[in-house]
């Protein structure tokens, strides 16, 4: 049966909405994982040139953080099973655009336009998942199916089928991904009630919040900085295009493996002290994979995705404490998405055509700077007796096997 409205926070969300939310966050987020490959090959085909591959990536993620901040308002104001559904139709047509799509311009136009679309479907799961009974789980679990898809295709498309039937491949992969989670889409809810949720409906702005919210973007700033220029710096090092491939679909997977782990037992760990040493960790993996070793690329790529998705149950978790509201924690998506936008744009003026590890610095700088921020909202709601992002708040309760 399909359910009528999303139940309220505190209540087990049916199964058709779950598989309907991990399909739509899947379909938003699979050009950020392939984005790498499918870019560096339309430099490789001169459709793009180095510079140009940091403003299509800042374009399309940059629509993506729209789609996902107006998302949950626009999807919900009707029939959210339709517009879900009618989104991801429009998101296949305008990846089967690509197809004739062979200017800077016209990449750009397509590309910002299905950065938007992917938005939209990412916005509509966002919202019932931020309001389900454990939203840092859910959203941590969605990560890791949301990987699976990318993991392979980012090993299967430079073996394979980039070699054989051009970039072009790609964008047919995510049109029929995108039409199938439209079928999908179906089990979706009609209606996410954002009103039985909290006990407050507005954001409770703090300095601490603030601080939260300005290391987030930080950290997806340097995780952006380095990702779209990944496949260059394999190339750079001496890697073949599969081997850079296999070295992304690995790092994936481990991406997965740690928002597993991550969803089931990031309530074990301190959450703060977490979030300031993970960036350290991701910041330092950054500035070896600089140094140009074709082994240390291999490893700091792993060890950067490990961070890079093994962190976001922490940050709704802390999102989550210093905002009981969860409006906060409904926007994590478009701040990761404008962090990951504007850093392609600023590592752009960092590259050239004979290195792209000025990137890889920048980002390792970004991090630092979003580590020192988790830092200081650490120490600060010490001395200001907050309680803790690492203690469960009273609206969220410990986690146990259900969802």
């Amino acid at each position: 049966m399909i359910p009528p409205e999303q139940p309220a926070a505190g209540s087990r969300m049916p199964l058709s909405v779950v598989v309907a939310a991990m399909l739509l966050v899947t379909t938003g987020l699979m050009m950020t994982g392939i984005q790498p490959i499918l870019l560096g090959v339309l430099v490789q085909t001169g459709r793009l040139n180095e510079a140009g591959l940091g403003q299509v990536a800042m374009v399309e993620v940059l629509g993506l953080a729209l789609g996902s901040s107006i998302g949950p308002g626009l999807m919900n104001s009707g029939n959210m099973r339709r517009n879900a559904a009618v989104v991801c139709i429009a998101l296949a047509l305008g990846n089967l655009a690509m197809c004739w799509a062979d200017s800077p311009p016209a990449i750009l136009a397509v590309r910002g336009i299905c950065g938007a679309l992917e938005g939209l479907a990412l916005g509509a799961a966002n919202l019932a998942i931020a309001h389900s009974r454990r939203p840092a789980r859910l959203f941590g679990m969605s990560l890791a199916i949301s990987n699976l898809p990318q993991g392979l295709a980012t090993y299967l498309l430079p073996a394979f089928f980039l070699p054989r039937w051009g970039v072009n491949a790609g964008y047919l992969l995510t049109a029929v991904l995108a039409l199938a989670t439209a079928v999908a889409a179906i089990g979706f809810v009609d209606r996410v009630d954002i009103h039985k949720t909290a006990g407050r409906s507005r954001i409770a702005w703090s300095g601490l919040l603030v601080a939260a919210i300005l290391g987030t973007l930080a950290f997806n700033m340097g995780i952006g900085s380095a990702w779209n220029y990944l496949e260059q710096l394999g190339s750079q090092v001496g890697l073949a295009p599969a081997a850079v491939g296999a070295t992304l679909s690995t790092a994936i997977a481990f991406q997965v493996t740690a928002s597993v782990v991550s969803a089931l037992w990031s309530h074990k760990l301190p959450n703060r002290l977490t979030l300031v040493f993970a960036c350290l960790i991701a910041a330092a993996a950054l500035l070896l994979m600089a140094q140009g070793s074709a082994i240390i690329f291999v490893c700091g790529a792993v060890a950067f995705g490990v961070v890079w998705l093994g962190i976001q149950p922490f940050q709704v978790t802390e999102f989550v404490s210093l905002d009981p509201s969860r409006r906060v924690a409904v926007l994590l998506a478009p701040l990761a998405m404008i962090g990951l936008s504007l850093g392609p744009f600023v590592s752009s003026f960092a590259v050239s055509s004979r290195s792209v590890t000025g990137a890889f610095w920048t980002a390792a700088a970004l991090l630092g700077l979003a580590s020192a921020l988790y830092a200081v909202v650490a120490i600060a709601s010490r001395r200001g007796g907050l309680r803790l992002a690492d203690e469960t708040p009273p609206d969220l309760p410990l986690p146990d096997p259900s969802i």
